[in-house]
């Protein structure tokens, strides 16, 4: 006999706000400019869960272990600033720095619905954590920004070069860089119609692990530099307007990982 049965998933509580600022102006009269701006995202979200017992035997799921809270917040910075300047009339130069990581403050699980699970638990520094007040210590930080610098001289019409250097830097250490246990993760493994890995009479009982995830990020960081050079020049000959231009670009990256599973990795049985 098989039993179907449905669990209507409720829904999650959250807030999110994107407030921005942007002010602007000159610094010295037709000379020195700047602009910054300052746009994050916040989302907030709490979600219940409620962990099911399925039974195979009398077809029935219960919640027999309750509900718990869970909230995790993410920012997503953006924080622009520019300045322009025009030291002289065939002098224009200008800078610009984005700042925008994005940080990770606590995990949700999956589902608010857990069938056959129950809270995931874990000892972090002598001190045992399990369902919200382990992923309330869970997240990452993603770093992000890039600065630009830029100049143009025109010593006449006909003339112009450009000068640029642009270097970005980014480090996506995404949402398994805190709270992760430094121990090996057990885990059962096989199918449900299994007598043995259903009952766990091979001492491996249905869905076991001992901890949710032990795959710690340090670093996966990425720099970018650019250089830019270039030449144009601008002739009005030859029965309509041309230009001639020449110039180079250089770009280096670098990548830079340090992660994987920590202490001896995992163990599935």
């Amino acid at each position: 006999a098989q039993r179907v049965y449905t669990i209507i998933q409720p829904k999650d509580d959250y807030l999110n706000m994107s407030p921005t600022v942007t002010i602007g102006g000159p610094i010295v009269k037709k000379r020195l400019w700047f602009l910054g701006s300052y746009s994050p995202q916040i989302f907030d979200t709490t979600r219940n869960v409620t962990y099911y017992e399925s039974n195979p035997v009398n077809l029935t799921v219960n919640p027999n272990f309750g509900t718990d809270q869970y909230r995790a917040k993410t920012t997503s910075e953006y924080a622009y600033g520019r300045i322009d300047a025009n030291p002289f009339n065939t002098l224009r130069l200008s800078t610009t720095f984005l700042w925008n990581p994005s940080i990770i403050d606590g995990q949700l699980p999956l589902s608010a619905i857990a069938v056959g699970g129950t809270p995931s638990s874990a000892n972090l520094n002598g001190t045992d954590y399990t369902g919200p007040a382990l992923a309330q210590l869970q997240g990452g930080r993603i770093n992000s920004n890039t600065f630009t610098t830029r100049g143009d001289w025109t010593p006449t019409s006909k003339f112009l070069m450009s000068f640029r250097y642009g270097h970005g830097f980014l480090n996506e250490k995404g949402a398994t860089a805190y709270g992760i246990p430094n121990v090996t993760r057990f885990q059962c493994s096989g199918l449900a119609s299994s007598t043995a890995y259903t009952t766990g009479s091979a001492q491996c009982a249905r869905l076991f692990q001992n901890v949710s995830n032990n795959s710690l990020s340090l670093a996966d960081v990425s720099v970018r530099n650019t250089f830019a050079a270039d030449a144009s020049y601008f002739v009005n000959n030859f029965g309509g307007q041309h230009s001639f231009k020449v110039g180079s670009e250089l770009g280096k990256i670098k990548n830079t990982v340090s992660q994987g599973y920590v202490n001896t990795g995992i163990v599935t049985l």
